[in-house]
């Protein structure tokens, strides 16, 4: 098999999604690309089947005289997802990706602030599209199990335009509460930017097969774990629900996965003490033996290594940092785990480890093809993180406060993000310059938002934080407040919020107006 890694001699960032595709239908056209589950048994779709499929969409859109205009995809991962993904931000507009937990609520949030023409939704959201098809009477509104129907009079063998692959083709939210969510423009350019340094870093195989959890409407899942594994010839399975993950992991046999902390949190969680301990004991003499070069840690731990297929290569996992002590046990049973730390506005393209390295408190090595610097650093050479290249988004749709906050006047992209960086490039983390709840599967949960949200007449004052992995608010309500009236109030923002941005639980205290005069 052609190693992936040999693609090096070409810049990746000059590839486009049309030229991505074509490659793939030359080179691996009958060969098996994309597994997802169907009635309970994996089936796949070739690399031609898949570029067939985009370009008569493709079609389909152009005809309707959609050419750069903005699609929105509401969905799980699915086939059909990956196909509308493609067609729109390859060959016709900008895709916008929706996130799949979304209820109306953000839906609509999101929809004011684009303009779609065209909103994809699948059985899942059908509730949510059908919500939205009397406020948007000029969108049309097409179910993505239709498009087979759709396109049949489409051979997909039109000539396509070229897209300019510095332009906006992709809108993808970056991860908030309550507020307003911030549409990130992404470029082909910038989806692509990361390809040559992540190839430094690990060698990536045509027979290499990937197992995909990650959301495709974000950039870890939908660039890093999908796009890539369209460059590289290499499978992708798509994981049916996130209970699922461990039987599928044996059926599957991945070479890559890619997870956030809270996968690795349970899959540790589920190791008993006594059999941890026996472990940490056996990997002190596996430790030793490595020093003379001999490596038994799969032998010693296959049940570990069994656990995740028995052919895992690499183990990349990002959104959060992971616990030292889990990172550790992992990486001392022989599993090549990879931490790496981005930002949607990065498109999932910042630092990644190199495989090998013993540092625990560093989130990886910086990309070579990006400038980092610290801005105001202290004493510790701490301080905020800040980037610039290809990599970086365009800024924020229809948002110019946000994209003045966001950057320098020389270009640099502010993270938030409070670290340093040693003199090898290693990156570490310092925490958040803005009060931040970083859940453990990688989302963003800023009590700032939620504080305002839950203000009304009844609430005047909100205090958020996480205490135990669980989301609390301290009420300060109106004397005289009855409890059912609070609780009918919380009720209702769980319900028009997505689970990790729910209130687990509150204390409601009486507000003293008189106190907060003095």
């Amino acid at each position: 098999m052609r190693k992936m890694n040999k693609i090096q001699k070409m810049d990746l960032r000059s590839l486009s999604i049309q030229q991505v595709l074509d490659d793939a239908e030359k080179k691996w056209g009958e060969r098996d690309f994309i597994w997802a589950k169907k009635d309970g048994k994996y089936t796949s779709k070739t690399f031609s089947e898949l570029a067939q499929d985009v370009r008569s969409l493709a079609e389909f859109l152009l005809a309707k005289k959609l050419r750069g205009k903005q699609i929105a995809i509401l969905s799980d991962n699915s086939y059909e997802f990956m196909v509308a993904d493609l067609a729109a931000m390859g060959y016709v507009g900008v895709s916008a990706t929706l996130n799949s937990m979304w209820g109306i609520k953000d839906t609509q949030r999101a929809m004011k602030i684009l303009e779609v023409k065209v909103f994809f939704y699948d059985t899942q959201h059908e509730s949510v599209a059908r919500s939205l098809i009397k406020e948007y009477p000029t969108v049309e509104f097409i179910k993505l199990e239709d498009i087979p129907s759709i396109t049949k009079d489409f051979d997909g063998n039109a000539k396509f335009e070229k897209i300019d692959t510095a332009a906006m083709s992709k809108i993808i939210f970056s991860s908030g509460t309550t507020s307003q969510p911030k549409a990130v423009m992404m470029s082909q350019r910038s989806m692509f930017a990361g390809g040559n340094s992540l190839l430094r870093r690990v060698d990536f195989m045509e027979s290499d097969v990937t197992y995909n959890f990650l959301p495709l409407c974000h950039t870890y899942g939908g660039i890093y774990s999908f796009l890539y594994s369209l460059v590289g010839g290499c499978q992708i399975y798509l994981c049916t629900k996130t209970e699922n993950i461990p039987e599928e992991l044996k059926e599957v046999k991945p070479t890559v996965f890619s997870v956030v902390p809270k996968v690795l949190e349970v899959f540790y969680s589920k190791i008993d003490d006594k059999t941890k301990a026996k472990a940490k004991k056996a990997m002190k003499l596996t430790n030793f033996l490595r020093i003379f070069k001999i490596d038994i840690r799969k032998k010693v731990f296959k049940e570990l290594h069994e656990a995740f297929g028995g052919n895992l290569k690499y183990l990349f996992c990002a959104g959060a940092k992971l616990d030292n002590e889990i990172k550790k046990f992992f990486k001392d049973a022989g599993i090549n785990l990879l931490e790496a730390y981005a930002l949607t506005e990065t498109a999932s393209s910042f630092a990644l480890e190199y495989p090998g390295s013993k540092n625990l408190n560093c989130v990886g090595t910086i990309y070579e093809d990006i400038k980092v610097k610290i801005d105001h650093p202290n004493e510790m050479g701490v301080g905020e993180i800040l980037v610039k290249g290809d990599n970086v988004c365009l800024g924020y749709y229809k948002n110019q406060k946000a994209n003045e906050q966001a950057f320098t006047e020389d270009g640099y992209f502010r993270t938030k993000d409070l670290g340093r960086v040693s003199k090898t490039g290693e990156l570490f983390l310092f925490g958040r310059k803005k009060r931040v709840i970083l859940r453990s599967n990688g989302v963003n949960v800023y009590p700032e938002e939620i504080e305002q949200d839950l203000q009304d007449k009844l609430i005047k004052k909100v205090k958020v934080y996480e205490e135990n992995h669980k989301i609390i608010a301290e009420l300060f309500v109106i004397p005289g407040t009855k409890r059912a009236a609070i609780d009918k109030l919380i009720s209702a923002y769980n319900h028009e919020n997505i689970e990790y941005w729910k209130i687990d639980d509150y204390e409601i205290i009486q507000y003293d107006e008189k106190a907060r005069l003095k």
